[in-house]
């Protein structure tokens, strides 16, 4: 990609592109999806493309940030100081599946396309992972020291939460239900916070 602050015309065709390359990426997967064909969507040039990224690797990345940037956006949106814990988690995990019902085909394409992908595109992905984990293991430990919740290892409640909304996250992505993500993200909520086990039962 050319150095330099890109002009507006230039911002405009920059994303162009990127918006045709999730289309063609979510329906080819990456390893399938050639840089013409992402051409032909976006209503370019081929050399068009190529003055922007450098291949097909920096494009998948930079579609990535993109739609990372979003996400980050819409989440820091929600309340995340305000209101109890349950009301953050709740508002949170809304948020999540508000977005992957948004831009399913995004979530499509990352959770079927098993085969390997490039290194620094699995580093982008982790280290993305890595800040969500963080961000939420801060949120217990807040929900376990206002009392909120009972004490747990937060590493590891983290991974089950976090684990809740991916598996919400998958069902909405491929599921043909529309249910109110409001909805579905109270009655998950409702679940973890009252647990599984039957209070007068000994779960020792």
């Amino acid at each position: 990609m050319r150095e330099g602050q890109p002009g507006r015309g230039e911002g405009e065709k920059r994303q162009q592109i990127l918006e045709a390359a999730l289309t063609v990426f979510a329906r080819d997967g990456f390893h399938k999806a050639k840089v013409e064909d992402i051409a032909l969507v976006a209503g370019v040039g081929k050399g068009t493309v190529y003055h922007y990224f450098s291949g097909k690797h920096e494009l998948f990345q930079a579609m990535l940030e993109m739609s990372l940037g979003k996400y980050r956006t819409l989440m820091r949106a929600e309340p995340g100081g305000a209101g109890s814990f349950r009301q953050r988690l709740e508002s949170l995990l809304a948020a999540h599946l508000e977005f992957v019902w948004q831009h399913r085909k995004m979530a499509q394409l990352l959770l079927t396309d098993n085969r390997p992908l490039p290194e620094k595109i699995y580093r982008f992905m982790w280290q993305e992972r890595r800040r969500m984990r963080v961000n939420m293991i801060r949120m217990l430990k807040q929900g376990m020291l206002t009392g909120e919740i009972r004490p747990f290892d937060p590493r590891l409640a983290s991974l089950v939460v976090l684990g809740l909304f991916v598996s919400l996250g998958s069902q909405l992505a491929f599921g043909s239900e529309t249910k109110d993500r409001d909805q579905l993200a109270a009655g998950a909520v409702q679940v973890l916070m009252a647990g599984l086990a039957n209070k007068s039962v000994s779960i020792n």
